[in-house]
């Protein structure tokens, strides 16, 4: 798959496959280089059909940004003639992106593009009524989302497809019954969900998510502690900013305040990066953003008393745990064991003059590279 040479229809159908069993880097390195043969081929065709690809494949990396953007350059390389019933798939990836990142005259527009009716004869036409169903769910219309989500499952089971990896509408039926307070419903769709799909992170993790707003506190905990861990592997950066966001309030909830705001701030940052705006405002009040920025000069220099003492390793450590990671997901990243993690967090606190870990300069991440570096150079 290395040129344009086959079929139309072959590398489609192969990069599909792919993005269906959620071979994420492997979609986004393919599309990239069967993107750049295409725009010096100038194959307009081709552009849009990868384009579209690409796009729903940076929703889910959380890559909102990006997805809109291709979207857009998909749409406006063919006619809406020219996409036919396929038109279905840049729409919902530009209709979900702008929906998450608050733009929602513009999602509103989208969805005012005139679709074929038969488009939800296909497979293309649910992925429009699942991103449909969450413009209506974020601005406020549960039933119409509920509507949309429930037309979905139902297209899909009369086809006998019943792994909601391809398009999770189970989570979001449950999420719309627990908006609109019919929560016995929306365990059941959870549970079933669960049971599901044990093996794909991104969708079990979710689920689970979800789940744990129905617990009381101390089990949601544990709840959201795995969902985070799930969803950390699944690579939704934006899925991973909810667990964050939900994990951080119910810390909160359990008396635990300093743990809370290493959280959330994490949760925050991430949210910012997928340029999910109505989640980073919902997680960072106004009055908490005031008082980081009257820490800024403070953190920055603890940040530079830290780069002076600690080792390098020690400094990934320190990186990792000041953004609200656990001592398993630090040995999990920089492939260490967890005995090595506690210790390395012993003579760091020790150095520091720290007596909690939630007491960690938030600057770390900016001294002599981000954590996403130290784990880089940690592997080799």
């Amino acid at each position: 798959m290395s040129s344009l040479t086959p079929t139309l229809e072959t590398i489609p159908l192969a990069l599909m496959t792919l993005y269906y069993a959620d071979r994420t880097e492997q979609v986004d390195a393919w599309c990239t280089t069967l993107l750049e043969a295409a725009r010096e081929r100038n194959i307009p065709t081709w552009d849009a059909l990868l384009s579209s690809l690409r796009a729903a494949n940076l929703v889910r990396l959380g890559r909102l940004l990006e997805a809109e953007k291709d979207s857009e350059l998909a749409l406006s390389r063919m006619s809406s003639q020219g996409w036919g019933l396929s038109i279905g798939m840049p729409l919902a990836s530009s209709v979900f992106a702008l929906t998450a990142m608050g733009r929602y005259d513009e999602a509103r527009a989208r969805l005012s593009r005139p679709v074929p009716e038969a488009v939800f004869e296909t497979l293309f036409g649910q992925h429009y009524l699942y991103a449909r169903g969450c413009f209506h769910l974020a601005t406020g219309r549960l039933q119409a989302a509920l509507g949309d989500f429930l037309a979905c499952g139902k297209a899909l089971n009369s086809w006998g497809v019943g792994d909601t990896t391809l398009i999770p509408w189970r989570t979001a039926v449950a999420e719309a019954r627990l908006r609109l307070g019919e929560q016995d419903q929306a365990v059941t769709y959870l549970r079933e969900e669960l049971a599901r799909h044990k093996g794909c992170p991104r969708v079990h993790g979710n689920a689970l998510r979800l789940l744990a707003s129905t617990m009381e506190p101390r089990r949601r905990l544990r709840a959201l502690q795995e969902a985070v861990d799930e969803l950390q592997d699944s690579g939704d950066n934006l899925l991973l900013a909810h667990a964050l966001g939900d994990l951080g309030r119910v810390y909160h909830l359990l008396g635990q305040s300093n743990r809370a705001r290493v959280i959330v701030r994490r949760a925050y940052r991430m949210a910012k990066k997928c340029h999910a705006e109505p989640l980073a405002q919902n997680l960072l009040p106004d009055a908490e953003r005031a008082a980081d920025g009257r820490s800024c000069t403070a953190g920055h220099e603890a940040s530079e008393q830290a780069h002076d003492v600690l080792s390098e390793a020690e400094l990934r450590v320190a990186a990792l745990a000041a953004e609200g990671h656990t001592n398993r997901e630090i040995a999990r990243r920089l492939f260490i064991t967890v005995s090595t993690v506690e210790q390395h967090m012993t003579r760091i606190l020790r150095k520091l003059n720290l007596s909690r870990r939630d007491e960690l300069p938030q600057g770390l991440n900016s001294m002599g590279g981000s954590a996403a570096r130290a784990v880089s150079g940690a592997r080799g």
